[in-house]
């Protein structure tokens, strides 16, 4: 996977020195990417919103706990994990919102960070 670096950087140049420190980050074990990542892959299509309530925040304020589940998908969907259907489904807010599946790369991603410890 280590290719795939090049396709995605987690940082903008106006963020803090930590972020950019840590922006060539790619899906780290137990972190939010990772953990929407295996929702798509345990899930047939979701939207953004469906995904974060499959989530281990869904019972909890996921303001409190900082989850920004929309910018995880967004970076999924930048690093090419993820793809829009073409379906769209309506939110808890009324408004449409794209389905997306995991693609053969996120697929690879999952089943190589099974074997990884």
């Amino acid at each position: 996977m280590s290719e795939q670096l090049g396709l995605f950087t987690a940082a903008r140049r106006s963020d803090p020195v930590t972020s950019q420190m840590n922006r060539d980050a790619f899906v780290k074990k137990g972190s939010q990417r990772d953990c929407l990542l295996w929702t798509y892959y345990t899930n047939a299509g979701l939207t953004d919103e469906e995904a974060g309530m499959e989530t281990q925040w869904k019972d909890t304020n996921m303001f409190d706990h900082r989850v920004c589940y929309w910018k995880r998908c967004s970076e999924l969907r930048k690093l090419q994990f993820i793809m829009p259907t073409g379906e769209t489904r309506t939110s808890s807010f009324g408004q449409q919102q794209q389905v997306c599946e995991i693609t053969a790369l996120g697929e690879a991603y999952i089943n190589e960070s099974k074997h990884v410890d």
